[in-house]
């Protein structure tokens, strides 16, 4: 594992604890071509470091859900799958990974000029006063898009969090 790497490990392994080795290193190995990729077609990427995170980090959410919606059956058939829905059993979720929330998905869900707010600032590392020197408006104005974005993604997502918590 690279040196530069071993922080974007650490924080993917600290997020995603019920993932497997094998999901973390193919994160990064994601991670890398992304990189690559990026590099081979002349992007500019500002932070390495919070790209490299982003993209492993939505590698190990992906792998863990394509896990967790299916099981390996108790018989004696091996070769088959089935789906947990048709299952009765509880499935077992801890509340830790409920709670944790994914930046793409705040992302997506949120209005786009609120999205473009909070990609810019916390994933590309501009300031607030860059993307307001880009976009065209006072820095006032982007300070405050910036937090009404936090408002609402808190809201939207607060409410989300409460209908869990009383299935």
């Amino acid at each position: 594992m690279n040196a530069e790497f071993y922080d974007v490990y650490r924080n993917v392994r600290n997020k995603y604890r019920m993932a497997t080795n094998e999901d973390v290193e193919d994160a990064l190995a994601e991670a890398r071509i992304a990189l690559w990729l990026s590099k081979r077609r002349g992007q500019t990427i500002r932070c390495v470091r919070a790209f490299a995170t982003c993209v492993a980090q939505r590698y190990v959410w992906s792998a863990m859900r394509r896990r967790t919606k299916y099981q390996y059956p108790d018989g004696d058939d091996c070769g088959a799958w089935s789906n947990l829905e048709a299952t009765v059993s509880q499935l077992m979720v801890y509340p830790e990974h409920q709670n944790h929330l994914d930046a793409q998905t705040v992302l997506h869900e949120s209005p786009a000029h609120y999205a473009e707010v909070l990609r810019r600032h916390y994933l590309e590392g501009e300031t607030l006063e860059q993307i307001a020197q880009d976009i065209g408006a006072t820095a006032a104005c982007v300070r405050k898009r910036h937090e009404r974005a936090l408002n609402w993604a808190r809201k939207h997502f607060k409410s989300d969090k409460e209908s869990f918590k009383k299935k």
